[in-house]
């Protein structure tokens, strides 16, 4: 996670996989997917400014993935859940 955690450092928009639910992660930690907590985590830790949540299990219904975004909520940075066709249009200073 370190690795990580350098590569998304001061982003301004971190795309981060989260494929499992929260609890799911739990059992399922090293598998090459991540949870919408360790997504946050990852994105405060590296001080990024704006999280995208991707890669969504294909079985979740657009209601769960609305929220799992919605839990989120309560985050410290705007988290937001991607959704296909959605462009990010990235601004130099």
């Amino acid at each position: 996670q370190e690795r990580a955690i350098e590569l998304a450092r001061h982003a301004d928009l971190l795309i981060h996989d989260a494929y499992y639910s929260d609890e799911e992660y739990e059992k399922k930690r090293g598998r090459g997917h991540s949870s919408p907590r360790h997504a946050i985590d990852t994105a405060l830790r590296a001080h990024a400014r704006r999280l995208v949540l991707f890669n969504h299990h294909a079985e979740r219904t657009d209601a769960e993935i609305d929220a799992i975004a919605a839990i989120q909520a309560s985050a410290a940075l705007p988290v937001e859940a991607a959704r296909e066709g959605s462009e990010y249009n990235l601004k130099e200073d």
